[in-house]
């Protein structure tokens, strides 16, 4: 992606803003002055970056235990896959998960090396030993299938690509199924390291014992199994609220207002009341709210309010609307760039705010728990209800790094409602990975 190809990107985002535009398809450049504004606005009053937190430090001593924390430090497993941790001193702080290329063959992995020497470039890796990365190759190919070490001739290419570019290597190492081995290690067995060495690793025990269990990155974000009194008392709670209406223009009903500010339509505020109740921590969702949330998500305007009270505060777009103006946030547009061989339109859509604001996003360990509600909200709506939601999932996947499970959200909306607009939508800015403050984003353990 970016010009490099089909591989799925877990891990990011990165800065890169000279590849925004590009990255996210959107012509950000026709943005309407007041556009921007809300923009800058967004950007001034919420830099959107990680809070501060305690992080478990995992102390490896050798390749094995490093192995062992690779889980940990990611957060899933996942085999056919290049890991790539990143390093500040000794310290690993982050891993950027790739598809391996269907084959060794030169022509299938250029575009990956191409892509990931970019990244390593990006953060600062080229010719500083102190951020060379170290790498995994997880096989689903074993030793014994391979005939001697997987994807050998990969990492011999790795090897010699890095030396080109000024690039370290702090460790390049393999795991599979029967098996792991270090290709720069010295006298190497031919059939690898029994995996029963990272099995009983100090660091392995210790999660064992302590830590929540690891997901493959197969079931990662699978929905939960909704009891059958919950499914029922959300479908009593729908069937108790009417849709909303579609237009918000004339909404009619206004809000409260601050002197000297603008009015604000009622459904602001009905809006934040919402994201209030999805982002709280202490409060499990009441079938009602439920609802709520299953109807404001099918909203197009609503739905892009739900979007920013999670980037920002949840009662933000109705400031923002009293400071400056409801219009911006009315009748919006889903998406002015869905084809690309269009005349280019001026103004505001969802994907254009989405691809102006998503980008600078770095408070990424909030969103764990968000996407966790979010899918037990959707396993409890009925099925024709549940596109709006899952694109919302979706994006957040998107905007968390995880474009693989991003995809599979989408994918079941687009299953139920093939021309579900928002759904599509989320295809397309989700297409490409979000390169936005990866080093600025501390680690979910460091090892």
């Amino acid at each position: 992606q970016l010009g490099y190809g089909p591989s799925s990107f877990e891990g990011g985002p990165f800065v890169a803003h000279r590849l925004r535009l590009r990255a996210l398809g959107c012509s950000l450049r026709l943005l309407t002055v007041e556009n921007s504004a809300v923009v800058s606005r967004v950007a001034e009053d919420h830099p959107m970056t990680d809070s501060q937190q305690d992080y478990q430090t995992i102390r490896c001593r050798s390749t094995a235990d490093f192995l062992a924390a690779l889980p940990q430090l990611a957060g899933f497993t996942a085999t056919d896959s290049l890991f790539v941790v990143l390093f500040t001193g000794a310290q690993a702080e982050r891993a950027v998960r790739f598809d391996l290329p269907s084959s060794e063959e030169p022509s299938e992995s250029t575009r990956l090396l191409d892509l990931v020497c970019d990244i390593l470039s990006e953060v600062g890796a080229a010719g500083d030993p102190d951020a060379a990365p170290a790498l995994v190759i997880s096989s689903a190919l074993s030793f014994e299938e391979a005939g001697g070490t997987p994807w050998r001739r990969l990492a011999r290419r790795i090897e010699r690509r890095f030396r080109r570019e000024r690039i370290g290597l702090r460790e390049l190492c393999c795991i599979a199924p029967d098996g792991w081995v270090s290709y720069i290690e010295s006298g190497a067995p031919q059939h690898g390291h029994p995996i029963s060495e990272i099995e009983a690793s100090p660091v392995a025990l210790e999660a064992l014992v302590n830590g929540d269990p690891i997901p493959d990155l197969s079931t990662l974000g699978e929905l939960p199994i909704a009891s059958s009194a919950r499914v029922r008392a959300v479908a009593r709670a729908l069937d108790s609220l009417a849709p909303f209406p579609q237009s918000t223009k004339d909404a009619g009903e206004r809000g409260p207002r601050r002197q000297g500010t603008l009015e604000v339509p009622a459904w602001f505020g009905d809006t934040a009341e919402v994201t209030h109740a999805f982002r709280s921590e202490s409060d499990t969702l009441s079938p009602e709210m439920t609802a709520r949330l299953i109807r404001s998500a099918a909203h197009p305007d609503r739905w892009l309010l739900l979007a920013l009270g999670i980037l920002t505060r949840p009662d933000f777009p109705a400031e923002l609307a009293q400071d400056m103006s409801a219009v911006p946030f009315t009748g919006v547009a889903i998406d002015l760039d869905a084809d690309p061989d269009a005349e280019p339109q001026l103004g505001w859509s969802i994907r254009r705010v989405l691809a102006a604001i998503c980008p600078e996003f770095t408070d990424h360990h909030r969103l764990h728990a968000l996407r966790d509600r979010l899918g037990a909200a959707i396993s409890e709506t009925p099925r024709e209800d549940r596109p709006a939601l899952l694109a919302l999932s979706g994006w957040m996947w998107w905007l968390g790094g995880n474009q693989t499970v991003a995809h599979r959200h989408v994918e079941a909306a687009l299953d139920i409602a093939p021309g579900h607009e928002i759904a599509l939508m989320v295809q397309r800015i989700s297409s490409m990975p979000l390169y936005a403050g990866l080093l600025a984003r501390p680690p979910r353990r460091a090892a």
